[in-house]
């Protein structure tokens, strides 16, 4: 460790909001589906599913499903600042001055134990288009034992925005162990007007752009940044953290696995 370094290095918490109101009752006026007991195609149906011309149901539905996940990022903070998914390997980070580096910001990062990486789906920069995301849920609800990670992009540019994120946010809900969401820099630099903005307008109004945007926006900024599993699997968007990179430049060949990177 470096000079300083605390081999228990958890970053200072940060402010959280209010937990909102309970599961029972968010579930009762919006359900979510049950993937497990339909065919495949009936699933993708179900999850990709937007009430066209009627943005009032649209605006609830979409801002229930919000809050739902937001009380299942909610529960997963209870063991501490880190988002840990499974099992803990703290003792794996407490060794590892990148590991550090990259929870030194604000310490959200999904801790997996090392079966997940052998049966791992990843998929990045959906932006809106459901085609690519869809092959990827038909994959993870194929494989019962699989895990499904978003690194991020998954809004802006594309015409079905709403459409990718209320799949992923179900799909998230129901299986908070096996779905995993990244924030990537487009849920960073939200496009109010255009994009992702217009995309909330177009399906719930003005109403639905400033409260559901709102809400939406909260949420991403509470994603973690960064998914490792215990064999030294490491997935994020784009690139890692900066912070990591400088210390990487003069020990490159400590990039051989999490333990010893």
């Amino acid at each position: 460790m470096s000079a300083g370094a605390s081999n228990n290095f958890m970053p200072e918490r940060r402010s959280y909001p209010a937990r909102p109101r309970s599961l029972e009752s968010l579930t009762h006026r919006t359900p979510v589906p049950d993937v497990l007991q339909m065919s495949p195609d009936e699933a993708i149906v179900s999850l990709f599913q937007v009430a066209e011309k009627k943005p009032a149901m649209e605006f609830q539905e979409f801002g229930d499903l919000l809050k739902l996940y937001e009380l299942t990022l909610a529960d997963q903070r209870e063991a501490g600042a880190r988002i840990e998914v499974g099992s803990t390997i703290g003792e794996t980070f407490a060794s590892n001055e990148i590991a550090e580096a990259a929870l030194s910001g604000d310490g959200l990062i999904y801790a997996l134990p090392k079966k997940a990486a052998e049966s791992l789906i990843v998929v990045s920069d959906v932006h809106g288009h459901r085609q690519g995301l869809e092959s990827a849920v038909r994959e993870f609800l194929r494989d019962t034992k699989s895990h499904l990670a978003s690194l991020g992009d998954n809004i802006n540019f594309g015409p079905e925005q709403l459409e990718v994120m209320k799949a992923l946010l179900k799909l998230a809900i129901q299986f908070p162990k096996r779905v995993h969401l990244l924030r990537g820099n487009n849920e960073v630099d939200i496009t109010r007007t255009g994009g992702w903005g217009d995309a909330l307008y177009n399906a719930q109004g003005e109403r639905g752009m400033k409260i559901n945007g709102d809400r939406a926006e909260r949420i991403f900024s509470q994603l973690p940044l960064m998914l490792v599993t215990e064999n030294g699997l490491v997935a994020l968007h784009g690139n890692l953290p900066r912070a990591v990179k400088e210390y990487a430049t003069d020990e490159t060949a400590r990039f051989r696995n999490l333990q010893e990177l």
